[in-house]
């Protein structure tokens, strides 16, 4: 999906959201099979394009892809660990 400079506050929002919610689960619960190495790349990335002086351009978009790249795998590593 093709993102808009309206949706860059939004989504900055949601993954910041995100991004505690992982990270606190990490530290805190983790199930075997969770890659702590993934959340503090998430975090590092997310880092950086929450800032709202962070321009929405193509690398602002690039960054968006490898956070929720991230946050991709760490749902099937959840999943895995689920079963």
């Amino acid at each position: 999906m093709e993102q808009t400079p309206a949706d860059a506050y939004p989504l900055r929002a949601r993954l910041g959201r995100a991004v505690f919610e992982v990270t606190r689960w990490v530290l805190d619960e983790a199930p075997p099979g969770v890659s702590e190495t993934d959340v503090r790349e998430l975090v590092a990335v997310a880092d950086h394009i929450m800032q709202p002086s962070e321009p929405f351009d193509a690398r602002w978009r690039s960054e968006w892809q490898i956070a929720t790249n991230h946050l991709r795998r760490l749902r099937e590593m959840l999943i895995a660990a689920a079963t």
